[in-house]
């Protein structure tokens, strides 16, 4: 029973850690609002120019000028390709004197008879230098028509262009920047009500009524008795009753019209409550879990609670 007790308290812990945790993140992130609004600045129109380059930066960008880069230059070489062998015609020539080299296959005074050197391995040949081939003879003394012959090394030109690339420069314009403007505010005209002076009320004049002259008549009554003064005709005029000249539309008003309006009372704001005032009413989903996880781990503290008391009963 302990051990469950334990197990459900530490779930209860982590539940309200949880809990709290996202209520309190889901709450600051929601409280934080970025703008990624940009000030226009106006610009005037301008041409981006490139430096040499390979190819097009990209889309919108012009070619404006070329040119040839070489990387190695032009040359020519001559090439190995084999031997020929050439026997003197000529006729015979005097002791010492040395033939003209061959001028090639149509040269009259030389034959072209073999691609290799047939005297190769002949103890009796002289050579004129020491590179093993050009003239060389067999004889003593250079006598006899078969005396003299010449080992020509072949060799062909090769002509080596040369090694080139293109680079271009490329511009692009951009065009100018004009930003909006602010249409002027214009103000609506403020027209003053018209006054209307309430009319003039009159009070209504009360006439005195009009009394005629009343004439006396002798009277018929009998004398009384002596001593007995006549009795005096009363001669005052009648009351009259002045109107009154308050209008009949005025309306008086009780104690309570004349007194001031009672303030209307003071609505509590999330600021007077020492709240943050969030800018979107209402929580989120993420705050709504904060507080259900938050219930959960009360919950379970309080479970364990109960197992913990049962424990200490038993």
């Amino acid at each position: 029973m302990a051990r469950n007790a334990l197990v459900l308290a530490l779930a209860g812990i982590v539940a309200v850690l949880s809990g709290g945790l996202l209520f309190l993140t889901a709450g600051s992130a929601t409280s934080v609002t970025t703008t990624s609004d940009t000030p226009c600045v106006p610009a005037d129109a301008w041409t981006e120019t490139t430096d040499w380059v390979l190819s097009s930066p990209g889309e919108g960008w012009r070619q404006v000028d070329e040119r040839t880069v070489i990387d190695e230059e032009a040359y020519t070489e001559e090439v190995f390709v084999g031997w020929q062998h050439y026997s003197w015609t000529g006729g015979p020539l005097g002791d010492g004197v040395v033939p003209a080299i061959p001028t090639g296959p149509d040269d009259p005074d030389w034959q072209a008879n073999a691609t290799q050197e047939p005297h190769e391995n002949n103890p009796n040949v002289t050579w004129l230098d020491d590179t093993g081939w050009g003239l060389h003879y067999l004889s003593h003394g250079s006598a006899g028509l078969a005396d003299w012959f010449y080992l020509e090394r072949v060799t062909e030109t090769v002509e080596h262009a040369a090694v080139t690339h293109q680079e271009f420069r490329f511009a692009y314009d951009h065009p100018a920047v004009v930003c909006p403007t602010a249409p002027p505010t214009t103000q609506p005209p403020t027209t003053q009500p018209p006054t209307v002076q309430p009319p003039t009320v009159q009070p209504p004049t009360a006439q005195p009524p009009e009394v005629l002259p009343t004439t006396a008549t002798p009277s018929a009554e009998p004398s009384g008795p002596a001593g007995d003064e006549p009795a005096v005709e009363d001669t005052q005029q009648p009351t009259t009753q002045q109107p009154t000249t308050q209008p009949d539309d005025v309306e008086v008003l009780g104690v309570q019209a004349s007194e001031p309006p009672a303030p209307s009372a003071q609505v509590p704001t999330a600021v007077d409550a020492g709240l943050p005032a969030a800018p979107d009413a209402g929580t989120t989903a993420a705050q709504q879990w904060g507080v259900v996880l938050t219930a959960m781990g009360l919950v379970l503290l309080a479970s364990a609670g109960g197992v913990l008391v049962r424990v200490r009963q038993t």
